[in-house]
């Protein structure tokens, strides 16, 4: 099969969906597919992805460059073409209406498209005219992207009970990890010390707040904060808390696999809106890495993590809940239980490369059956 993935960052620019693009069209060519990148050049080259070939031809999103990329398409004469789909990464103020557009030539054509929704809609809550607008515009760009896609996915429970409103075949694939599986599982952890792991953009003044209520609890806790976060302006550095800084994917992996659970603080509005959910990199990380989990409850939690030994969901404003969590599993560990199996037998059958890869060609393996 030929397939074009067109994304707009690609490695080596720093973007998560970029990155989830690569992995993707690495697990395809693994396979023997073949597999065309057409993105921007911020960054990309075209010999990076090894059998997979990139084209970083696109300037900037506009009509004219969307020209460019639909003569490559022609040109490739592809089965697929699969966007990978960010309001704000085609469009600076999130409206990129000429999407549309072009979707529409390359169905005209005759070439079949998938769309994946990584997002497509910041709500509809009247905050203000402008939010308003973009909201609006956003809504109608995803609607008429539903019509034109001969398959649609997206990754959360949550957002498929959207899409399903103008599109009703919704497929669901959760996001995989831009961080190596480790492969063999590594050696035990440090029996000396209980790590709270970390990694992605987040809160730290929580995460300071939270660790500076718990750390009595628990002698010999450390609390490790992977990526590129750093102390607050003017905060002094904090006994056993470490921040690593930015890191390579090989290295994330080896603090993964040093840690004894991984928490993800992710914003949680206090109407529920937000949560611990399947379209988090560093959730699969975590998985990977066969780590117990502790997530936060909120609308955008998916059932499959929510009925899974090892991963609990706790209120965002009760830190007496994260607490709980954490000495749950610091007891579990104590007493040699743990669901380290579990975590990572899920992570095999949902959040794998070559469970993923499979879905995607299944999708498009049965379309029009």
């Amino acid at each position: 099969m030929r397939i074009v993935l067109i994304t707009n960052n690609f490695p080596p620019a720093v973007d998560g969906v970029g990155d989830y693009t690569y992995w993707l069209s690495q697990e395809l060519s693994s396979r023997g597919h073949e597999v065309h990148i057409i993105c921007n050049r911020n960054g990309a080259t075209d010999d990076l992805a090894g059998q997979v070939k990139v084209y970083p031809t696109i300037e900037e999103w506009t009509t004219p460059n969307f020209k460019i990329a639909l003569v490559q398409i022609m040109d490739l004469q592809p089965d697929w073409v699969i966007f990978q789909y960010v309001p704000y990464a085609f469009h600076a103020w999130g409206m990129p209406v000429f999407l549309v557009k072009f979707l529409q030539k390359i169905k005209k054509r005759g070439f079949q498209v998938f769309v994946f929704f990584h997002e497509f809609y910041i709500g509809l809550h009247f905050r203000s005219l402008k939010a308003t607008l973009v909201a609006l515009t956003q809504l109608w760009i995803t609607k008429r992207m539903c019509k034109y896609a001969d398959q649609v996915a997206t990754s959360t429970d949550h957002y498929v009970r959207v899409l399903q409103q103008w599109c009703g075949d919704i497929h669901q694939i959760p996001i995989g990890s831009n961080v190596p599986a480790p492969n063999p599982i590594p050696p035990a952890k440090d029996a000396h010390t209980f790590r709270v792991i970390t990694f992605g953009l987040r809160n730290v003044e929580v995460l300071l707040h939270f660790f500076s209520l718990i750390k009595e609890e628990i002698q010999d806790l450390r609390l490790i904060v992977c990526g590129k976060q750093h102390l607050p302006a003017g905060q002094d550095p904090i006994d056993n808390v470490h921040f690593t800084g930015y890191l390579p994917g090989d290295e994330v992996a080896k603090w993964l696999a040093s840690a004894d659970v991984f928490l993800l603080p992710d914003f949680v509005s206090e109407k529920g809106d937000g949560g611990t959910c399947l379209k988090s990199g560093s959730l699969a990380a975590a998985f990977a890495a066969g780590l117990p989990i502790i997530g936060m409850k909120g609308k955008m939690n998916d059932r499959l993590l929510m009925d899974l030994d090892g991963v609990q969901l706790v209120d965002y404003y009760n830190y007496e809940t994260w607490k709980a969590a954490i000495l749950k599993v610091y007891h579990q560990r104590k007493d040699g239980l743990g669901q380290g199996a579990t975590i990572r037998r899920f992570y095999e059958q949902h959040l794998a490369w070559s469970s993923i890869g499979d879905r995607y060609l299944k999708i498009m393996n049965n379309a029009g059956l």
